[in-house]
């Protein structure tokens, strides 16, 4: 019988009922699954239990998702963990992050201890508490997967936990630490030969070269997770965003919005859509386009009347603020710092408050930066869009 170490104590329904949006949100992805999991009994061995939800889960992701497989790994989902990992990561996209961590602890149980399996259980569960905002056992989680992957001297994991690490460290706003992590990654990630996990190492120095002013080498590092990204639809699209923001950071704010309006056209994870609407805001707001301004953030006040993916919402609904602020808004900016600051300290999100503790910056370029498409294969997919409003669609 498997006896997982449940998130806060919820069963399946429980937590999908804790995660439950608003109403006219799509129903959490993989549900029947995780109740099949959960519905163990001393008559079955764990292994024909996990194969029927397995089973179930594969019926519903779909075989271009199974094809895909996991974020980090290299190869399609074909085993039941791996599926039902598979699964739990679809589940975590869609915004059930409660169910998500069910599913995952429930998987963990059924691994065999010290394997490749449990080690990759592990950092998906480091992940699923970061995203959650239970930072101390996000950190304890990701420097388990390290201590395990070290014995064995594997670099994919090593990669992993170092991920996590980075991940966790930009969510509580070091981002000098979170560049020292992402490196280590990266050269993880090189010697595996692991092209997601290379990529989403260029994502995070990326990242961490914007917020040091280094603009040219953070669209290199950019552009590199584009190019790698492409297979993976959720690295894709955070790659599309972090073009488009270091596009108007640089001083391109017309040039930002159509980058982000790129990626916005189609359907896309939630937390994707955050990000790109946030630049999208800003770009409008640089451009003194008050309509434009309008519908971006509207958009991302609709989206965050769930709790679901905390942390990029209340980034979005920050730089709506910042956004209304330039344009003289300053009710409608209050409204948006009020529901960001809410957030930002239910989850006690050190970033975010950290931005909302200032004076809402004017959005201004910092310095001229040459976007080539020789150097960034974005630029050639990005042409001339139409300017009416979108309205997002959230998908996988």
């Amino acid at each position: 019988m498997i006896t997982p170490s449940i998130v806060e104590g919820l069963s399946p329904l429980e937590a999908y009922h804790k995660d439950l949006a608003a109403e006219g949100h799509s129903s959490a992805p993989c549900l029947a699954a995780a109740v099949r999991l959960w519905q163990g009994n001393s008559r079955r061995a764990p292994q024909s239990l996990l194969r029927e939800a397995a089973d179930k889960a594969a019926e519903q992701l779909g075989e271009k998702i199974l094809r895909r497989g996991c974020s980090y790994d290299a190869r399609p989902a074909t085993s039941s963990i791996a599926i039902l990992r598979l699964a739990a990561q679809e589940t975590e996209l869609a915004g059930y992050l409660h169910l998500s961590g069910v599913m995952l602890d429930t998987v963990a149980a059924a691994c065999r201890p010290k394997s490749t399996a449990e080690i990759q259980v592990l950092a998906d569960r480091a992940r699923n508490a970061r995203k959650r905002g239970r930072y101390d056992l996000a950190e304890g989680r990701a420097l388990r997967v390290l201590s395990t992957a070290k014995i064995g001297t594997n670099d994919n994991l090593l990669a992993r936990g170092y991920l996590e690490l980075a991940g966790l460290a930009q969510a509580r706003g070091n981002y000098p630490e979170a560049g020292t992590h992402a490196r280590s990654a990266l050269r993880h990630g090189l010697r595996a030969r692991n092209r997601r996990i290379v990529g989403a190492a260029h994502s995070a120095l990326g990242i961490r070269r914007a917020l040091a002013g280094e603009l040219d080498e953070a669209v290199k590092h950019f552009g590199a997770a584009y190019d790698l990204a492409k297979p993976n639809e959720a690295q894709f699209f955070e790659a599309v965003a972090n073009l488009a923001q270091v596009a108007l950071d640089s001083g391109y704010p017309l040039f930002a919005l159509r980058i982000a309006r790129h990626g916005l056209g189609r359907p896309l994870p939630m937390q994707s859509a955050f990000a790109l609407l946030g630049t999208a805001a800003k770009a409008s707001a640089a451009e003194n386009n008050v309509e434009s301004t309008m519908w971006a953030t509207e958009e991302i006040r609709r989206l965050s009347t769930s709790d679901r993916h905390p942390r990029e919402a209340a980034m979005a609904l920050a730089e709506s603020w910042e956004a209304h602020s330039k344009l003289g808004r300053l009710r409608t900016a209050s409204s948006f710092r009020n529901a960001a600051l809410r957030l930002g300290t239910a989850y006690g999100l050190g970033e975010v408050l950290h931005r909302l503790d200032r004076r809402a910056p004017r959005v201004e370029p910092k310095r001229a930066l040459e976007l080539r498409a020789s150097r960034v294969s974005i630029l050639s997919a990005v042409g001339d869009e139409s300017s009416e409003p979108i309205r997002v669609a959230i998908g996988s």
